[in-house]
């Protein structure tokens, strides 16, 4: 979708310029980046160094990244619900990509908190 079917869809004005930032392929590959540097985490955490994270001090870093890295999920879902509107939530995949996003925090500060 390029911009002028943006502005067919009444995106316009600033709006417009977020959606133009968000698309970027800086952006895109910034957020890619993220998603496999979580991936990359939670497979070590659970995966491999079980024991490593035994220690208070460690496990307070694995969440402080954790916990990093899920508000810029939240940031960017919110900079694209901003952007784009109701044409963002259309997409099934970004629909659950919000329901992944909020269960993710759900259950980290679940894990913080009892």
């Amino acid at each position: 979708m390029d911009d002028e079917d943006l502005v067919n869809y009444g995106i316009t004005g600033c709006r417009l310029g977020l959606a133009k930032i968000i698309r970027s392929k800086p952006f895109e590959i910034i957020m890619i980046l993220l998603i496999i540097i979580y991936c990359i985490l939670i497979f070590l955490i659970f995966g491999l160094l079980d024991n490593y994270f035994n220690s208070e001090e460690n496990t307070m870093i694995f969440y402080i990244i954790e916990l990093s890295i899920l508000g810029t999920f939240c940031i960017e879902a919110t900079l694209h619900i901003i952007a784009l509107g109701k044409l963002y939530l259309r997409d099934p995949w970004n629909v659950v990509d919000i329901i992944i996003i909020v269960i993710s925090v759900i259950f980290v500060f679940l894990d913080l908190f009892i």
